[in-house]
């Protein structure tokens, strides 16, 4: 369970509680996408959920992700909140580049993704598990940014987790 997991309920999971079925769903999907269970391991899918959250201007899953790429030491504070911003800006290797202009495609124009995209993620090195994986979490990170803007979950709390100063920097405060 959430409790388990993170040692509290975070916000994100509290706002399923009206519907427990989607709770267990939504927890059990999360459980095999996310962190260690993502073919492209934990630092690349928090960088999908970081850049894609901010794609979407969402502050609570954004602080949440790039607290976490954070904390593993994965990037310093101000390029995960860079990601966030903009990954452009970022200092990264060529195929996150190219795993995130496909995240920004699928985010923004789905339609418009192409066989030449799949074939540019394959000259990068992914598998097609770790492309099914950039589609999934794309997908779902789309998907939570929309339930918590929606329903109006704040980061807030999570300045406990990841430091105040980082809830401040991705609001841009």
């Amino acid at each position: 369970s959430a409790r388990r997991r993170f040692t509290f309920v975070p916000d994100a999971v509290k706002v399923f509680s009206m519907r427990p079925e989607v709770a267990a769903a939504q927890d059990q999907l999360r459980g095999v996408l996310l962190g260690d269970a993502s073919s492209l391991g934990a630092r690349r899918a928090d960088l999908i959920g970081t850049a894609v959250s901010g794609m979407n201007h969402c502050e609570y899953c954004g602080t949440a992700h790039s607290g976490l790429l954070v904390k593993r030491g994965d990037l310093d504070h101000d390029q995960a909140v860079r990601v966030y911003r903009n990954w452009r800006e970022v200092d990264l290797s060529e195929s996150d580049q190219v795993m995130l202009r496909f995240a920004e495609k699928l985010t923004f124009t789905p339609a418009s993704v192409t066989q030449a995209d799949i074939e540019e993620l394959r000259a990068h090195g992914f598998s097609d598990v770790n492309i099914f994986d950039i589609v999934l979490l794309s997908a779902y990170r789309n998907f939570m940014n929309r339930v918590n803007d929606g329903l109006g979950v704040i980061p807030e709390r999570l300045g406990t987790r990841f430091g105040q100063d980082l809830v401040d920097a991705i609001a841009g405060v």
